[in-house]
């Protein structure tokens, strides 16, 4: 019978398919708050950056799941890595199949959410409050006379925009109600020309933060990669 394989190589392999990435997108997100100026990404884009922090919970948790609902994998963790392999080529089929169905369900999430963000932006290291007033001069600058209800820019009963602050993180997501593209896109000119001029937070304490979880989980992450890399080639 083969040696099982140890569950401590499969924290190690799990930390840094999972961290690496979820540190580089934390420190992405920590340099916004660190600019001297108000960044603005589209909301697509956010999202995809997001989803790129996550690849690695996205990757292994599939792979993970897949494999429980196995039972040759499960027999391969305690037998090694031939009762794994012997596992994998009498039910190739049915692997293949499950990971393509996950797979799929992926892509129609990842779709979904985009389609859903298309139109929208996410404004990072800025004050809130100068957001609402450039929004309600950029509409005046389109020649719209719009009332604000809330959260809410109106045109008569027409939806504008909306806007979601989040104080504490300097961050300001906003949501392009109206069906105009050729409005949102003018929309997104002015914002994006605007941008330099938005009052940002004396200090960004939500950056700093960030900055200190990622140094955190990067160096967690080394420390598996380097376990991992003594155990498969120095033991």
């Amino acid at each position: 019978m083969g040696v099982g394989i140890p569950y401590v190589l499969i924290i190690c392999v799990a930390a840094v398919i999972c961290l690496v990435p979820l540190s580089v997108y934390l420190r992405f997100v920590a340099a916004l708050g660190q600019r001297q100026r108000a960044t603005v990404i589209s909301g697509v884009w956010d999202f995809a950056g997001l989803a790129a922090g996550l690849s690695g919970f996205l990757l292994f948790g599939g792979v993970l799941l897949l494999a429980l609902l196995q039972s040759h994998f499960r027999a391969g963790m305690q037998g090694g890595f031939a009762a794994l392999r012997a596992g994998w080529e009498q039910q190739a089929t049915t692997w293949s199949v499950l990971a393509g169905l996950y797979i799929l369900a992926v892509v129609v999430w990842f779709s979904l959410v985009s389609l859903a963000r298309r139109q929208s932006w996410v404004i990072y290291n800025v004050v809130p409050g100068a957001v609402e007033e450039c929004i309600s001069q950029a509409l005046s600058q389109l020649g719209i006379a719009a009332q604000r209800r809330g959260n809410v820019w109106y045109r008569d009963r027409e939806a504008l925009c909306e806007i979601e602050g989040f104080d504490s993180g300097c961050t300001v997501t906003l949501r392009w109600l109206h069906p105009d593209r050729t409005l949102y896109e003018e929309m997104d000119r002015i914002l994006r020309n605007r941008a330099s001029k938005l009052d940002i937070p004396a200090e960004n304490g939500a950056s700093l933060w960030l900055r200190m979880a990622s140094s955190g989980l990067g160096v967690f992450a080394m420390t598996c990669l380097g376990l991992l890399t003594y155990a498969l080639f120095w033991t």
